[in-house]
């Protein structure tokens, strides 16, 4: 009893220890992480010089006029700021950003000589519009590009048709009867005419859809490239699904381009066809939908068959397959 008393004894003692140990750890990390905590607040609250970007956007442009820039401009000035770590910190941190909005006819701005077409911006001029955007907390050092070179041109339109982008995995016995229903088919897009110029159609985005059994109906977003203006940003896709069978007939097969006075015998004298249908068309399937001939001027001393032809066939059939591709014959006057 003593023996056992003495083990309960030992280990209590034991996890007094490590709990004391525990502690103290804790303790030591709160006040790591509270001492880190005063080092990061001390050092924001320190002047630094970084870049930031701030978002320009030119307003009230002439109609019938696209206003592009240069390749050295991509919508954001980069300007290199001094200012306190908390102040860049929160600036660089917030995601919607107000724009300098600059009317093209300011007096920033400026049209190039013998080219009433293209103006150039000169962003140094712009230096106290952004120290009064950004407020008192920045000292602007630079702004990049140090120049930005803007383009007039005359905006054309064009009607190009929609093409839908969707990859579709039916379900079995089940298929699209028919091309899919795009509203509007087709669209207006306006814009530069190098541009315009280079577009035949808009396409979709891509869609994918597995295990397609039923009519689908989807509303289809449009994909937009910069620089243009399009009269609509989605479109509506009908794509007709039914379910399908199979279906077999016999059909005669005829003979085209046989003198008077003479006969063709055929062995055999039918054709046996194999197609898929809908259901809903399967009753408006005939024989005499199908159109199967040999020809006369085919017939060759060296060989003793000739060729089917498939003339016509039902609109509604898909998958079509037909037996024999060759019929034996014998010709008698």
């Amino acid at each position: 009893m003593r023996k056992r008393l003495k083990i309960i004894y030992l280990l209590t003692l034991k996890e007094i220890k490590n709990f004391k140990l525990q502690k103290k750890y804790l303790v030591f990390l709160f006040f790591l992480f509270l001492s880190t905590i005063f080092w990061f607040l001390n050092a924001l609250d320190k002047e630094y010089t970084s870049y930031i970007k701030v978002p320009l956007e030119f307003v009230n442009l002439s109609e019938n006029k696209t206003f592009t820039s240069g390749h050295n401009y991509t919508g954001l000035l980069d300007v290199k700021v001094t200012s306190r770590g908390f102040k860049i910190l929160e600036y660089n941190s917030t995601i919607f950003r107000s724009n300098i909005k600059i009317n093209s006819d300011s007096k920033y701005i400026k049209r190039l000589k013998n080219d009433s077409l293209t103006l150039l911006l000169q962003t140094y001029k712009l230096k106290n519009l952004v120290s009064g955007h950004l407020g008192g907390d920045f000292k602007i050092i630079t702004i990049e590009p140090d120049s930005i070179i803007f383009y007039y041109e005359n905006t054309v339109s064009k009607k190009v048709p929609i093409k839908v982008n969707l990859k579709l995995d039916f379900k079995q016995q089940f298929y699209q009867t028919a091309p899919e229903v795009v509203t509007p088919d087709s669209i207006f897009i306006s814009g530069r005419k190098n541009l315009i110029d280079k577009i035949d159609f808009v396409s979709t985005e891509a869609y994918e859809f597995i295990g397609v059994e039923q009519n689908l109906k989807i509303t289809c977003d449009l994909k937009q490239k910069k620089g243009l203006e399009y009269q609509k940003t989605q479109v509506n896709v009908l794509v007709p699904v039914e379910e399908f069978t199979e279906k077999t007939m016999n059909i005669p097969i005829e003979v085209l381009n046989l003198p008077p006075n003479y006969q063709l015998q055929l062995f055999p004298q039918f054709a046996y066809i194999q197609f898929n249908i809908s259901i809903s068309n399967y009753l408006k399937v005939k024989p005499e939908d199908f159109k199967f001939t040999v020809d006369y001027k085919d017939i060759n001393e060296n060989t003793k068959t000739l060729r089917i032809n498939m003339e016509n066939y039902s609109v509604f059939a898909f998958n079509l397959k037909f037996s024999p591709k060759k019929v034996e014959y014998l010709l008698e006057k």
